[in-house]
């Protein structure tokens, strides 16, 4: 039978005791970088701008730092500004991401969009009109800086979805508004002579079949059609099929309807003898709408409808006045179904179609070189137009006029 050995003196319970001294002294030994080190992100006090780092040592051996956070940098690039921002810089540089509305259901005006103007004196005003289905808002992105390659949730107008054309609805509502970052004001108006409206009118409004509402859509259609004649330098007429003859006379019609403020109140004097640029764009053309001579008949009728007119002018450049533009994104068999045109005769016709994207970059730069008449005799702001277009808007005449057509058509 083994018997069991008494213990060492100095070496019974206490060899625990001796490694954990032993392994303190290591870590004294140790030099600060070796040490482990553990830093905590702690609020910025006041102590702490007159020193970066407050250092604790504590009997485990493990540094901890607390660092200031106003010390640490961000990755993140910042833009040095002054204390003394000046409001009218920093309104200036706000710029818009897609369309806002400007001219609401109630048929006012939203104050709102105040702030995304300045007082730059040097900008543009184009918008766009035409029945339902035409591209006038497909056209003002693309114009506004849009890509025919972006998606349709990312243009900067929405477009109406294949869904809403096939189910003849419509998409803008009254006029949106967008400033390019060229200082462009483009507005998108509501379709004119659209039965999606009509059917509207009557299903939330108080209407009867019998109570002409097609006559109140109309009305409001000249309504937006004239305002936009008095407050815009070019307008896009926009049609996908030859001419639409109800929307001439809605052009024509509200060339008379025009405001008789001459003195604004914080305005300048407004130009009475200012004309709007017109310019007729013919929306998913086909081959034979590329054609010099089809073009040349029809500039020539144009120009016969508005010889007349002092208030619209028709561009002298035959090649701005009716401007072809075809499918933005045609399909593969678009080409190969034409039947107007010869087998032998196809490859001809592929080169007479023009490139939507090559349209819409001439038609952007053709725009720029038209001639504009001021709105006023002095010098005309940003935000002075949009004073001066609501109270056009509010203008005794101008509401007198439409009163004076609505009891005439329904009489």
């Amino acid at each position: 039978m083994k018997t069991r050995e008494p213990p060492r003196p100095g070496t019974s319970g206490n060899n625990r005791s001796l490694r954990h001294n032993a392994h303190r002294r290591d870590e004294a030994s140790k030099t600060p970088s070796q040490k482990c080190t553990l830093q905590l992100l702690t609020r910025p006090r006041e102590n702490d701008f007159n020193a970066d780092k407050d250092e604790h040592f504590p009997a485990d051996g493990i540094k901890t730092s607390y660092i200031n956070s106003s010390l640490v940098k961000d990755p993140t690039p910042k833009v040095a500004r002054s204390i003394a921002v000046n409001e009218a810089n920093v309104q200036k540089d706000k710029e818009m991401s897609s369309a806002k509305k400007l001219l609401n259901d109630s048929m006012s005006f939203e104050d709102f969009f105040n702030e995304y103007l300045s007082d730059n004196t040097s900008f543009d005003v184009i918008g766009a009109i035409g029945p339902q289905g035409a591209g006038k808002s497909t056209i003002l992105s693309m114009l506004g800086g849009n890509d025919p390659q972006d998606m349709y949730r990312y243009y900067i107008f929405r477009p109406a979805s294949r869904e809403a054309i096939e189910s003849s609805r419509y998409q803008t509502v009254k006029i949106f508004a967008y400033i390019g970052k060229s200082r462009t004001i483009f507005l998108d108006c509501q379709a004119t002579n659209c039965s999606s409206v009509v059917e509207e009118v009557l299903r939330h409004g108080n209407y009867k079949t019998d109570d002409r509402a097609d006559i109140i859509n109309n009305l409001e259609c000249i309504d937006i059609v004239a305002l936009m004649l008095q407050v815009c330098q070019t307008i896009l007429v926009c049609n996908d099929w030859l001419f639409d003859l109800d929307l001439i006379k809605m052009i024509r019609l509200a060339e008379g309807i025009r405001a008789a403020s001459l003195n604004i109140s914080g305005l300048p004097t407004i130009n009475t003898e200012r004309r709007v640029n017109l310019v007729f764009l013919h929306t998913k053309a086909k081959a034979n709408d590329f054609c010099k001579t089809v073009l040349a008949s029809r500039v020539r009728i144009i120009r016969g409808l508005f010889k007349d007119s002092k208030r619209i002018r028709i561009p002298e450049c035959d090649s701005m006045v009716l401007i072809p533009l075809s499918d933005i994104k045609p399909r593969k068999d678009t080409i190969s179904n034409i039947h107007s045109a010869a087998p032998q005769e196809r490859p001809y016709v592929v080169e007479e179609v023009v490139d939507f994207q090559t349209s819409i970059r001439d038609l952007r730069n053709n725009l720029a070189c038209l001639e504009r008449d001021p709105f006023s005799l002095q010098v005309f702001s940003e935000r002075q137009w949009f004073n001066f277009t609501k109270m056009v808007w509010k203008d005794s005449t101008f509401v007198t006029s439409l009163d004076y057509y609505k009891v005439s058509i329904s009489t």
